[in-house]
């Protein structure tokens, strides 16, 4: 009986061992902009605050940024996951959102240099005025820098010559999340570590007996 219970409990560990891990969302930084202003944020030529939401405008210039405030140090280092609800009101250049030829987000430095993270923004079938909510994970970004700087958030649009436009985008509800494991993950795997140490006690013992027997038998002999 006791040699079926270690293997359960090995089998139990190495169950828990191989389960991909489940995980939950825990905030490092959110903006959502419902106190009226924006939040530290600004845009390519102006920005406001409207109905609760991040309006960013852009006047003269060939691409439409939207720029966070910047992180301190060790702020993202835990980063998983971006998500946000965006919309681009309006585009001067282009027939649709669709149209554009560049639409990223990049994790940037505080000084000029590469992003230290990048991720392509899918604006196919967008319509101006259309509200499109984006959920990027870490593993799908470009680049390797170090998210352990100081970094910033920078949306860009543009089209395929970066022409001189009018145009505008909304954003909302940006959340940057790291993952963490879920409750239920971390009792199987202290489940699965709890079987193996009784598992090991027990062959322990099971081994020490023949070897106690043997001992007395070779004592008695001697005697």
């Amino acid at each position: 009986m006791n040699h079926k219970r270690a293997i359960l409990a090995i089998v139990t560990l190495s169950a828990a061992l191989l389960v991909p891990h489940s995980t939950y969302a825990d905030v490092i930084v959110a903006w959502d902009w419902n106190d009226g202003t924006t939040q530290g944020w600004y845009a390519s030529t102006s920005q406001s605050d409207e109905a609760n939401a991040f309006r960013g405008n852009n006047v003269g210039n060939g691409s439409l940024q939207l720029f966070s405030p910047l992180l301190p140090a060790g702020t993202l280092t835990a980063l998983s996951t971006v998500i946000f609800d965006l919309s681009i009101l309006s585009y001067s250049t282009v027939a649709s959102p669709s149209d554009l030829t560049f639409a990223h987000l990049a994790l940037s430095p505080e000084h000029p240099a590469e992003p230290t993270r990048l991720w392509h923004l899918d604006l196919s079938n967008l319509a101006f005025g259309e509200t499109r909510t984006f959920n990027l994970s870490i593993f799908d970004a470009s680049g390797s820098g170090s998210l352990a700087d100081p970094l910033f958030f920078n949306f860009l649009f543009a089209d395929a010559s970066f022409n001189v436009n009018a145009s505008a985008a909304l954003l909302d509800n940006f959340i940057v999340s790291a993952a963490i494991p879920e409750p239920s993950t971390i009792l199987l795997v202290s489940t699965g570590v709890l079987g193996l140490r009784v598992a090991r006690r027990q062959l322990a013992v099971k081994t020490a007996r023949p070897c106690q027997a043997l001992l007395s038998t070779s004592t008695h002999r001697l005697i």
